[in-house]
């Protein structure tokens, strides 16, 4: 192999090598070819066939609603009967959705399946006969096969794909891209969502058959079976049977020990999967051994497990990696702006060689403005490569959304503590917060220096700290509930006595109450939960604290985070490292509160880091708290996103927007496409009600934070 050199590609053409596997036995010799071939290329996001919704809602009968499932399916839903069907309820009508076809943008556009693997870090190699090829244009046939080694885990995937009749055609990143050549590997890298989506289909091999990996399997098909995703909420699947499986997966010992060895395969902990199953279409399957799944039912599986309760909450010790508690989320309609935070968060601890590729590893599923912008250069540190990033968003989108993946704790690079540190990420739970409302950041940066400039609100300090940190790693739910006791001992002496119950709870599941957010449980049933554990008179027994719903979802959704409670009252969820004499800012175009330590000359501060702080995350610092009979409603899966609002919580309506902000100036109004108009017929991306001398005029003391 190392005699011959892979002819050059022709990128800008958009070039790709196709391996061809030829037929045999499981032990045979394997024999491949390569060729050449070209896919069609495409500047911005491919766009798929769409349906008109709006004409087929006007032909369904009353109770029933038409959805696009996120795999890309019409699925008809009436939600009072609680049922689905991919047919028309309507029986005069011929309508019959359709699963997604394969995409094809030419005619020209080769068939091809896409192998999505771990490759291990085994330094063995097994030899692959090449037999023909369109590369190694010096190699003579009489000079026998050409010997290419690759390494283990690939060998084992090709004898498992291999049939003894077929040939396969295969795009195998390992083999089909120059390794050596940093040109080709750059540009592949910028391409590879796009060899993914337009493949026939997509193979995510998670290594040999074990004694219980086809149980695994066939568990998770299962429970795939029973939903179906739309709008980012799940409803009941056409072949339901056992949708009281959403409130409780009725599993055994035996099935989560299964479930356990499968889902922590090194497959999901690698961070090129993301994107290689994320784009793959509707054929996309699982292969273990020789059985294979679909990856929508395993997806979906997924998605009940995670939210499901079981019925021991020790089961879930160790049952879902950090790096799978997100990924089944993620479909290919998520490519907006924002959604490459989530994004980041979400595969922040997925295994990569390189740390630069936690950026590039994922510019195939996010917005194309953002991915142009950002061009594979491995010259360049992964610090450099992180700074780059976070300084063309802000400039970009006018965010500090990205400050939350700053964690001052686990930080591990040079340079300014606002640039988070990506190969050192924390999960944290997603939680739907708008600690700064609508507003867009003021700032800049200066680069010499590296300081950042940004404007914001001071709104506490830190004054006590538990010394119970989930970073400890709780080993039982007697731990958890041990922490979570010590929490709420520190609560209780560091506010004001009066607080209720419901603001510690509510803090625990980081604003997840049905209450605020019409999602989650609500907090009614979690504060009887508590209150039978702590009101005893004696401590719960292990079964008592195993069936426990609270300590359930804590252990389902907590991974990093430590205890606070601010000099105003407030409880809060931070990073590990906050300290009391910390400051708690509330920075313009920022979601999240921000925990920041202040320097020794008091005018410039570190970032600790992002945290849920109960009474700060609905824009309280900038408009002021809710006036009876108000309160805040937080509507989800809009075409806008998520929406801050407010009701009446007397009258039960809902107001067109957070009742809090006033009418818009005089001679201001609001366009269709939510920008807003002047009087002089100016035109501006941002509400003026959230611009800063609109914020002073209300009374808000905004200050610059020197950020370093």
């Amino acid at each position: 192999m190392n005699s011959h050199k892979y002819k050059p590609l022709d990128l800008a053409l958009g070039e790709i090598r196709l391996l061809i596997l030829h037929p045999g036995d499981f032990t045979d010799p394997i024999r491949i070819s390569l060729k050449h071939a070209h896919l069609p290329t495409s500047d911005g996001p491919i766009e798929r066939p769409k349906v008109n919704l709006d004409n087929l809602r006007e032909t369904l009968p009353c109770g029933w609603e038409v959805q696009i499932t996120a795999d890309g399916r019409v699925i008809f839903w009436n939600q009072e009967e609680n049922r689905s069907s991919w047919t028309h309820p309507d029986a005069g009508s011929s309508y019959v959705s359709e699963v997604p076809k394969v995409l094809k943008i030419s005619p020209a556009q080769p068939d091809f399946e896409a192998l999505s693997y771990h490759w291990g870090h085994e330094n063995s190699t097994h030899d692959v006969h090449v037999i023909e090829t369109d590369d190694f244009p010096n190699h003579r046939s009489t000079d026998g096969d050409i010997l290419m080694p690759v390494k283990k885990n690939l060998a084992v995937a090709l004898r498992h794909l291999r049939t003894s009749i077929d040939h396969r055609v295969l795009w195998i990143d390992a083999i089909c891209i120059n390794q050596a050549d940093i040109e080709e590997r750059g540009r592949h890298v910028a391409c590879m969502g796009n060899i993914y989506e337009m493949a026939t289909r997509v193979v995510a091999f998670l290594g040999p058959e074990s004694g219980d990996s086809t149980l695994a399997l066939e568990t998770l098909e299962e429970m795939g079976k029973q939903l179906e995703m739309t709008s980012g909420i799940s409803i009941p699947s056409p072949i339901c049977e056992h949708w009281e499986w959403k409130e409780e997966f009725p599993c055994s010992i035996d099935t989560v020990q299964a479930l356990k060895g499968l889902l922590n395969r090194p497959w999901f902990q690698r961070l090129w999967i993301w994107q290689e199953i994320v784009l793959s279409n509707a054929d996309a399957i699982v292969q273990c051994g020789h059985k294979t799944v679909l990856w929508s039912y395993i997806r979906r599986g997924l998605i009940l497990l995670r939210e499901t309760n079981l019925p021991d909450a020790e089961m879930r010790k160790g049952l879902m990696p950090n790096t799978l508690l997100y990924m089944p989320y993620y479909f290919q309609g998520t490519r907006d702006w924002r959604g490459v935070s989530s994004l980041l968060q979400a595969t922040s601890q997925a295994g990569c060689t390189d740390q630069r590729d936690r950026i590039y590893g994922i510019m195939g599923m996010v917005d194309q403005d953002i991915a142009r912008g950002i061009q594979p250069d491995y010259t360049l540190s992964y610090e450099q490569v992180f700074r780059n990033f976070l300084e063309q968003i802000v400039e970009q989108y006018k965010t500090l959304l990205l400050l939350q993946y700053c964690d001052l704790g686990k930080r591990n690079m040079q340079g300014p503590t606002w640039v988070p540190d990506w190969a050192n990420g924390t999960i944290r739970p997603w939680q739907l917060v708008n600690a700064a409302g609508l507003s867009r950041a003021h700032v800049t940066v200066d680069q010499q220096s590296g300081v950042m400039r940004a404007l914001g609100v001071r709104a506490a300090r830190v004054k006590a700290v538990s010394g119970c940190k989930w970073s400890d790693h709780p080993e039982s739910v007697v731990e958890v509930f041990d922490m979570v006791k010590d929490w709420y001992t520190v609560w209780r002496k560091n506010v004001p006595e009066e607080s209720p119950l419901e603001d510690f709870i509510t803090t625990l599941r980081y604003g997840w109450i049905y209450e605020r957010c019409s999602i989650g449980d609500h907090i009614a049933p979690l504060v009887e939960d508590f209150m039978n554990l702590i009101g005893r008179g004696r401590e719960p027994s292990v079964e008592e604290l195993r069936r426990t719903v609270l300590l359930q979802s804590i252990i389902r959704d907590e991974r990093t985070c430590g205890f606070f409670c601010t000099d105003k009252g407030h409880a809060g969820l931070g990073p590990v490292a906050t300290q009391e004499g910390d400051i708690v800012a509330i920075i313009l175009g920022s979601d999240h509160a921000m925990i920041l330590r202040p320097q020794a000359d008091g005018e410039k501060f570190q970032v600790v880091g992002p945290a849920y702080i109960h009474g700060m995350m609905d824009a309280q610092c900038l408009l002021g708290e809710f006036q009876q009979p108000h309160a805040v409603k937080i509507v989800c899966n809009t075409p806008k996103g998520t929406i801050w609002t407010s009701a009446n919580t007397e009258t039960g309506d809902n107001d067109d927007e957070d009742i809090r902000l006033g009418p818009l100036p005089t001679g201001w109004v609001i366009l269709s496409n939510g920008e807003f108009r002047n009087e002089r017929g100016n035109i501006a991306k941002e509400d003026p009600r959230w611009a800063p001398e609109s914020l002073r005029a209300r009374g808000v003391h905004l200050r610059e934070f020197h950020l370093v």
